[in-house]
């Protein structure tokens, strides 16, 4: 919460590109991390989407295979990850879900 507040009080005084380039490289340590912990990182997918920060989807996708297997751990994650990626690379998600056995449609009923 802290890099996106960061980004949204620089962008307010006329400073989104150079903030943009400075959070990268936390938001992407964060996006890793959570694959390997247990926190969530729902408020980084709003802002991805919300500030179009595109580069970062190839680390959600990593992230959603890293977590995808471990359902104990990142259930809600897991969730929160597909339907993000499903707004930005529809094809990725039901490629990796077809391979797991698993289906947009069962998914939650399969892990709640």
């Amino acid at each position: 919460m802290t890099v996106i507040r960061y980004f949204s009080n620089s962008a307010d005084s006329g400073r989104a590109q150079e903030a943009r380039a400075q959070i990268y490289a936390p938001l992407s340590k964060i996006i890793i991390l959570s694959g390997h912990m247990p926190f969530e990182i729902a408020n980084v997918f709003d802002f991805v989407d919300r500030e179009q920060f595109f580069e970062c989807v190839p680390l959600i996708k990593q992230h959603l295979v890293s977590i995808i297997d471990n359902p104990a751990m990142h259930r809600w994650k897991i969730t929160d990850a597909i339907d993000f990626l499903l707004k930005v690379d529809e094809p990725f998600v039901l490629s990796l879900l077809k391979e797991k056995g698993i289906t947009v449609d069962d998914f939650k009923g399969k892990f709640d």
